[in-house]
């Protein structure tokens, strides 16, 4: 009977350590901002998110956010997902 209250109360505290690390990692994600927190110049509070999705994503060579193709900014045969990764890209490819 000891050893069924020690393995018991083990599991319990191992329950609970998980639960709580599990809490934390969640409202960490949840807090996390965007790497500029705007979206097109509007607070990302502002933007709303069309429910369906449709055509081909391609991916920012910048920032590497896969975006809608007709949303795309086409530069020299890279793609970007708004005009601040370009501009943030340009210098780094004249050099």
């Amino acid at each position: 009977m000891g050893r069924f209250l020690v393995l018991l109360g083990a599991f319990v505290l191992l329950w609970h350590s998980f639960r709580s690390v599990a809490r934390q990692i969640s409202s960490e994600a949840s807090q996390r901002p965007s790497h500029s927190g705007k979206v097109d110049g509007k607070p990302a509070e502002e933007v709303t998110v069309p429910e369906e999705v449709t055509g081909k994503l391609v991916r920012c060579a910048q920032c590497g956010v896969h975006v809608p193709q007709e949303r795309a900014i086409l530069d020299r045969g890279q793609t970007y997902c708004g005009e601040h990764c370009q501009a943030q890209a340009a210098p780094s490819s004249a050099s």
